[in-house]
């Protein structure tokens, strides 16, 4: 993950489990279980899917993938989103 610019060396003081999924592509899972539980709940439901697609409509490609590294956070989160891999603890970009 570091290596793919996704994260960087941090000195959190939340850390979160790392796990690989046992499946073809092998990727990477944190779980933040603990952390979800502090989080304050958002009063306002997800948009329904079709609202979100809709605009997208048309478009050659969708890289999901990326786009789930494409959200920005702020410095203060990071240190929140901690997870400690066999390489020492990470915290997203």
């Amino acid at each position: 993950m570091t290596d793919l610019g996704r994260a960087r060396p941090s000195k959190g003081t939340w850390t979160s489990p790392v796990f690989f999924v046992r499946e073809k592509s092998g990727e990477c899972t944190i779980r933040y279980r603990q952390l979800n539980a502090k989080t304050a709940k958002d009063a306002y439901p997800l948009p329904h899917l079709d609202d979100l697609l809709g605009p997208m409509a048309g478009a050659p490609t969708l890289d999901a993938a990326s786009g789930y590294w494409q959200i920005p956070l702020a410095d203060k989160t990071l240190t929140r989103l901690v997870s400690s891999p066999s390489m020492g603890l990470t915290s997203s970009q």
